[in-house]
């Protein structure tokens, strides 16, 4: 009567290892496709972008310890497209100045940042001597959001063994420069097993959710602020697709619809701003 009352009622699926796996000299590459599609308003004057961005990241395992990882990531290519696959010339000529650049992320056994190596490098690329355009690129490209897109980049799955149908949650803060900056939560699910492309692979969905800040009276640049703001998120969802048996991803998708109205300030006159935007991100990992 026991073992017919357990058939009826099922078993949970057996745990799988959801985790990063390591090896000291380990190499692989990522490859991210981001496709964006925006309309912003600025006093009822439309600008339209459409492009993609495609990058491959080189990942090297240069140190393991009792105390963590360390992850070196060099930018093998970075270019932008239109939709129909022609050069955007304004967009490379600064995505041009980042390919070979490197990043050395020294990480936790939780595999949580906690030293990058290689900023300063990096914003010396973008702006050379110029203290003014360094500025800059710090504010749109902070040491911090850096280390939250490596975390991001790892920090998916729960490093543990996971019955499926487990949740999890992960968030973000991604800086807006001038903007603000807008947090992103993600509540994860691990779906189960299923084969893609001859690989059984752990399937694991998640929903976003966007709250957005506008920037502090003392960060703002003295000829645009912003006064007041939203960001909505009218639709996102995102699915990881990684494989136990490696300890790899092999590939993802977000796709994400925002809005916003927002009140600038530029020059001392106050200026009505409005955006909808579509971007969707594909990443799969190479061998």
């Amino acid at each position: 009567m026991f073992y017919f009352l357990l058939l009826f009622i099922g078993f949970p699926g057996d745990a799988v290892n959801l985790r990063w796996q390591f090896k000291q000299g380990d190499t692989f590459q990522q490859e991210t496709r981001s496709q964006l599609n925006q309309i912003v308003k600025v006093n009822q004057q439309e600008f339209k972008q459409d492009l993609v961005h495609t990058t491959l990241v080189k990942y090297t395992v240069s140190e393991m310890g009792p105390g963590g990882i360390t992850l070196e990531q060099q930018i093998e290519s970075m270019k932008a497209t239109t939709l129909d696959g022609s050069p955007s010339p304004g967009n490379n000529a600064v995505l041009n100045q980042l390919q070979g650049a490197i990043l050395k992320a020294k990480l936790t056994p939780e595999l949580q940042v906690k030293e990058l190596e290689g900023y300063d490098e990096l914003l010396k690329r973008l702006a050379g001597d110029d203290p003014s355009v360094r500025r800059v690129a710090q504010a749109l490209l902070s040491e911090e959001q850096l280390k939250n897109a490596i975390q991001h980049s790892l920090g998916f799955v729960p490093q543990k063994e996971t019955q499926p149908g487990a949740t999890w949650n992960r968030e973000m803060t991604i800086s807006l420069g001038p903007l603000g900056s807008m947090r992103i939560a993600q509540a994860f699910k691990f779906d189960g097993m299923e084969t893609v492309e001859g690989v059984p692979l752990a399937k694991i969905s998640y929903q976003p959710t966007v709250s957005y800040s506008p920037p502090k009276a003392d960060a703002t640049n003295p000829e645009l602020s912003i006064t007041q703001g939203a960001i909505q998120l009218k639709q996102g969802s995102g699915l990881v697709y990684f494989d136990p048996a490696t300890g790899r991803l092999h590939h993802s998708t977000l796709k994400l619809e925002l809005t916003g109205t927002l009140t600038a300030k530029l020059s001392g006159k106050e200026v009505p701003i409005t955006f909808e935007q579509t971007q969707t991100v594909d990443v799969r990992m190479k061998k």
